[in-house]
């Protein structure tokens, strides 16, 4: 059995250094500017967890029944569970063998949902069982090695998620996590209200009226 964790994918203030140094490598002469803007076009492919939201890969066991007695079913969403109870299990069209990925995208936007076997849902194809995460199960889920195997190798899918043995639990990277405090004293109370004058928002246009 392994575990897979949420991480969102990678961004570089993971180790923001490594990161700058990997890019200097990969583009010598870049400005500084190029490198803010490569920063940037990284932190575009962050998808990190964030309280209420859920995220799900439906697998081969949301093909019963008796849709409760799968063990996601008590960290799915209403929508998620609407959805699968609309969706028939024994009826209905199925995914085209011969075009798979565009059937079943075309299948899973089908808005008569009593017209599509539940099927259609199991992403990726050949997921056994079917895996949440979300605050509810800690960003992790525990499955099995051909599972996981499976996960990992999907381009697009895999990067958003590492194995538990390799870096542990999910946590969220910040970019001001990257940078070390710096303790400053003010030397008398002129000093801390200089301070503080710096660093307070003070706003310097009122606006104009415009039906002048």
């Amino acid at each position: 059995m392994r575990v897979l964790v949420w991480t969102g994918g990678s961004t570089p203030f993971a180790n923001l250094p490594a990161f700058v140094a990997h890019v200097k490598r990969t583009y010598p002469g870049i400005t500084d500017r190029g490198v803010s803007q490569l920063v940037k076009k990284a932190l575009d492919h962050y998808d990190p967890g964030v309280r209420g939201r859920i995220v799900t890969l439906f697998g081969a066991d949301i093909m019963t029944a008796d849709l409760e007695r799968i063990p996601a079913w008590p960290y799915l969403s209403d929508d998620q569970r609407r959805r699968l109870r609309e969706h028939p299990h024994d009826t209905g069209e199925r995914v085209n063998e011969d075009d798979p990925k565009l059937s079943q995208l075309e299948l899973a936007r089908t808005l008569n949902r009593a017209s599509v076997n539940r099927s259609a849902l199991i992403s990726p194809p050949g997921l056994s069982q079917t895996y949440v995460w979300s605050d509810a199960t800690h960003w992790q889920q525990e499955m099995s090695d051909t599972d996981a195997a499976l996960i990992l190798s999907i381009r697009g899918t895999g990067r958003l998620f590492r194995d538990f043995e390799a870096g542990g639990a999910y946590a969220p990277v910040r970019s001001y996590d990257v940078y070390p405090v710096i303790a400053r004293h003010a030397g008398n109370a002129a000093d801390l209200q200089d301070y503080i004058n710096d660093r307070t928002r003070v706003p310097h246009w009122q606006g104009a009226d415009t039906k002048r």
